[in-house]
């Protein structure tokens, strides 16, 4: 056989396997069908690209309808599940697939709670899908006004190159400090977990290290109290500051300390400099300063 024809062979089996590992012979109707039966909801304005991206995923078991968690429900054993509402079917699948192994709370320098999860029986993950998996968990423990980082611990193996054999070793990724206020997003935060954490792991990867993900240990989650900088009302200057005799340390009664300050700097007074002043002047300069504040 010519070189040339069997290029053009080795060519066409090589689309072929594309095409299919790809799904690009997948008309978007195909796709639509392929969502709704893996639980996705409002899929019909989504593009040909945005269905192969979101099949791509692993499985969020909030976005599965009660149906398809009846199948998986099934698969894990669960006997009950018919009778077992939505939110039922939830706890009972999590407690199927993971375990709560350690929790650690302390009041210790401020609210401070810690968690490790692990994967149950013989279930097997790969790092994406065991985030996803530990998810409601997760979020469930992590309260607002808080600090939160998570911490996976995967097994990595590699092969010896000088005696052929393969080493096995724990080793741990971890995500940065996030603030957890009223405001923020649950799910918002755990995608920027997520990623920091397979960000992690793709770098320890990278750059010819020839470690490779081997199996899931544990995930654990550290959440400390987290109290934003408030503005204070008057406390005294300590002593070495205070002897220098060149500080004004006006005596407020709010928490509006900075706006004071400001204040007296656009208004001199020489008697009774440490009291805010409330004459109209001032009032009508402090007004300028709020608005300035706020803008």
């Amino acid at each position: 056989m010519k070189v040339e024809t069997l290029q053009k062979l080795i060519n066409l089996v090589s689309e072929g396997f594309l095409r299919e590992f790809f799904g690009k012979e997948k008309t978007l109707k195909q796709l639509r069908a392929k969502a709704r039966l893996r639980g996705f909801n409002d899929i019909s304005k989504l593009k040909k690209a945005q269905l192969k991206n979101l099949l791509s995923k692993p499985q969020d078991l909030d976005q599965l309808r009660k149906r398809n968690l009846l199948v998986k429900a099934k698969k894990l054993g669960i006997k009950t599940a018919t009778k077992l509402k939505k939110t039922q079917l939830f706890n009972e699948i999590d407690d199927k697939v993971l375990k709560l192994v350690e929790e650690k709370q302390s009041s210790f320098k401020g609210f401070t709670n810690q968690f490790k999860l692990e994967p149950s029986g013989n279930v097997t993950f790969d790092p994406e899908s065991f985030l996803t998996a530990v998810k409601r968990k997760a979020l469930a423990k992590i309260q607002t006004q808080t600090k939160v980082k998570i911490i996976l611990t995967a097994n990595m193996e590699k092969t010896d190159l000088k005696t052929g054999q393969s080493l096995v070793e724990e080793h741990q990724f971890r995500s940065k400090n996030e603030i957890v206020l009223e405001s923020t997003d649950k799910n918002e935060l755990w995608i920027l977990l997520e990623e920091q954490i397979l960000e992690d792991l793709a770098k320890f990867q990278m750059n010819g290290s020839g470690w490779t993900f081997h199996s899931i240990v544990a995930l654990d989650i550290h959440a400390v109290g987290y109290e934003p900088l408030n503005g204070s009302s008057w406390v005294p200057l300590p002593k070495f500051l205070a002897s220098k005799k060149a500080l004004i340390n006006l005596k407020n009664t709010d928490n509006q300390c900075f706006k004071w300050c400001i204040t007296r700097a656009l208004n001199a007074a020489k008697r009774e400099i440490e009291k805010p002043r409330s004459d109209h002047k001032t009032l009508e300069k402090t007004s300028r300063v709020s608005q300035f504040q706020k803008n």
